[in-house]
């Protein structure tokens, strides 16, 4: 596992996490966030937010946002599917163990695009309900404080010509 904080890469007060882990080193305990101090005279409870989906065009957007903008006791973890299987309850336990987050920001989900979606309709949707169930049911076991969950899908008019833009629809 490799684990690198916003200070070390952008030398801000906001602390960032991105784990990686491949199958050499599965077995290792995951680093945490480099966690904001809990002894803080003004009693400030730090957050620990974690962000599914972090790799992807939302995540990254947020992630640039946070970078930009650095706030006291808060650590960030932006998770990709390398992180663990969120579509496995076990996998997702391990998760939320090993982060431990006050928050978090879902924003996981299987995608393929508007064929894919289409020909593996059944399949899109139960990866889809597992993974959305996995992390609140383990929000809730973790008495995470707040939950956000962002998902989106393919939209695309039925009768129409291309390319097509936002008028449209």
């Amino acid at each position: 596992m490799t684990a690198t904080t916003s200070e070390e890469a952008a030398g801000s007060k906001r602390d960032h996490v991105e784990i990686s882990s491949s199958k050499e080193n599965a077995d290792e305990e995951a680093p945490l966030a480099k966690k904001a101090s809990t002894s803080k005279e003004d009693g400030v409870v730090p957050s620990i937010v974690m962000v599914t989906g972090g790799s992807g065009l939302v995540g990254k957007a947020i992630e640039n946002f946070v970078n930009e903008k650095p706030r006291d006791n808060e650590s960030w973890v932006y998770l990709s599917s390398k992180d663990g299987d969120l579509r496995d309850r076990k996998s997702t336990e391990a998760i939320f163990e090993r982060v431990k987050p006050t928050h978090v920001i879902h924003l996981a989900a299987k995608v393929g695009g508007l064929f894919a979606n289409m020909s593996q309709k059944v399949e899109f949707y139960r990866e889809n309900v597992l993974i959305n169930d996995n992390v609140m049911e383990c929000s809730r076991i973790y008495k995470v404080k707040k939950l956000v969950s962002f998902l989106s899908t393919c939209i695309f008019p039925d009768k129409t010509t291309y390319p097509i833009d936002e008028t449209m629809l």
